[in-house]
């Protein structure tokens, strides 16, 4: 048995360190911490360097243990939400992990709480390794989005558009070796795979029709790209 997801270290306080953590009430990022909802103003304290609030409010937060058996658990989160919480709206968050001979089952689901309309999206943050025999296991991916959104520092500023990448990636298996990618595509990840083709292991993603975007990262330009992260919001 080998992890096909990275270790987390040890006593880790940084969701980032982590080997998959959950995205909600929203996935990616949003701009300045702000966002105009119903003709309201929503402010919320930005998290990350670029001055976005990142990833949502759960990814380090503690959860309560509702079930468990020997190969799954279920764990929950609630949030009170009001006047002086960061996000306005009360809502619940459960997840469900199971362990399968082949695979790993991961069920997510946020639920408003309040009697008023509330945003919301869900999302998945794992990292993967990026080999298994030695570093010249070089990782491809398999997936053939609709199109590639345009962005500014992480934020699209257009429509999704088939250019270059993306005709490449339909034509098969994209090479990561070399490339840099830190990119939001239109195109759910269903039956999306990461190949390691020297160690003859691959990983096959399946996931519910509403999961529509993904977002591919391998690793900060000029450095080591060590991980490979596939985003499923």
């Amino acid at each position: 048995w080998r992890p096909l997801m990275r270790r987390a270290a040890a006593h880790t306080r940084w969701f980032n360190d982590l080997a998959c953590y959950l995205l909600a009430p929203w996935p990616n990022r949003i701009a300045g911490g702000r966002f105009a909802w119903r003709g309201r103003e929503v402010r919320l304290p930005p998290d990350w360097p670029d001055g976005t609030a990142i990833h949502g409010l759960v990814k380090d937060k503690p959860w309560q243990i509702l079930e468990r058996t020997p190969v799954s658990a279920v764990l929950g989160l609630a949030h009170a939400g009001g006047i002086g919480f960061v996000w306005p709206w009360a809502y619940e968050c459960r997840v469900r992990y199971e362990v399968l001979d082949d695979g790993l089952t991961i069920g997510l689901r946020v639920r408003n709480a309040g009697v008023e309309p509330m945003p919301a999206g869900v999302g998945f943050h794992p990292f993967f390794v990026r080999g298994f025999q030695s570093d010249r296991d070089e990782v491809a991916l398999r997936y053939a989005p609709r199109g590639r959104y345009p962005a500014r520092g992480m934020i699209p500023t257009g429509p999704a558009l088939a250019d270059e990448l993306v005709s490449s990636m339909q034509r098969g298996p994209l090479r990561l070796k070399g490339r840099f990618l830190d990119d939001v595509f239109s195109g759910s990840t269903d039956a999306a795979q990461i190949l390691w083709p020297q160690s003859g292991v691959h990983a096959t993603f399946a996931c519910t029709a509403n999961l529509g975007h993904g977002v591919v990262y391998t690793g900060e330009e000029g450095g080591p790209p060590r991980d490979l992260v596939e985003v499923v919001p």
